[in-house]
């Protein structure tokens, strides 16, 4: 993955932060207005977490991990994420497959997000600090018949408008995210051909048990790092 590209990821996910931010402590609207709302007001305060936790993230990916475990993993569909990305190979998988996927996926994509922020800490802060009118609402769509809503963002970054798509529903009041396309890449539809690219050599408990073993393999890695810094 191309630097620049890692570096749009880090900011979507702070948008993302300011959402599960703004959620968990407040009424839930119920219209795409709503939606995008809660993506605006928070904005401001998921920086102020990131600022408050920057050196100890620079330092551990663990602790943005567990930052982002704690404010954004409990606003994240993960299993229809994973629905999605799968496709046919959800519907033909046990349900056991199924719910062994949903975590180590879950895993896999906290550990990079955590990643991304930790070797990226310093130039998301400083681009944060120069830049006032970092990312804005553009408009909203929906709800659709099945009651999601797409809400679309401008994030402003290194000279350039970058669009950000945020594809929501709302379970038991409250708001979801299940997608975010940024340049109109979707997240779920990129992680499905990589997926199919691996399913096409193997099947689903390979693509499972892979995922485990990369897991494991970061985490070790992450733990010698920290151990060298400290």
């Amino acid at each position: 993955m191309r630097p620049r590209s890692i570096l749009f990821r880090t900011y979507s996910l702070l948008a993302g932060l300011a959402l599960a931010l703004w959620a968990g402590g407040q009424a839930q609207a119920t219209d795409a207005e709503g939606a995008a709302q809660l993506v605006q007001q928070t904005f401001e305060r998921s920086i102020s977490a990131f600022e408050e936790h920057q050196d100890e993230i620079r330092q551990n990916p663990r602790v943005a991990y567990n930052l982002i475990e704690e404010i954004l993993a409990p606003h994240v569909d993960f299993e229809l994420m994973s629905r999605l990305i799968l496709a046919r190979h959800w519907t033909e998988a046990s349900e056991e497959q199924q719910q062994r996927f949903v975590e180590v996926f879950r895993e896999s994509l906290l550990r990079t997000y955590s990643r991304v922020l930790s070797d990226n800490a310093d130039d998301a802060i400083r681009e944060l600090r120069r830049n006032e009118n970092l990312f804005r609402i553009h408009s909203t769509e929906g709800p659709d018949r099945r009651g999601r809503v797409n809400v679309r963002t401008i994030l402003r970054f290194d000279g350039q408008s970058i669009p950000m798509d945020y594809r929501m529903y709302q379970r038991g009041g409250e708001w979801k995210v299940f997608d975010v396309l940024i340049e109109n890449i979707s997240f779920v539809m990129n992680y499905r051909s990589e997926y199919d690219s691996e399913l096409e050599r193997g099947d689903l408990d390979g693509l499972i048990e892979r995922l485990e073993a990369r897991n494991r393999r970061a985490w070790a890695g992450d733990a010698d790092e920290a151990a060298d810094d400290a």
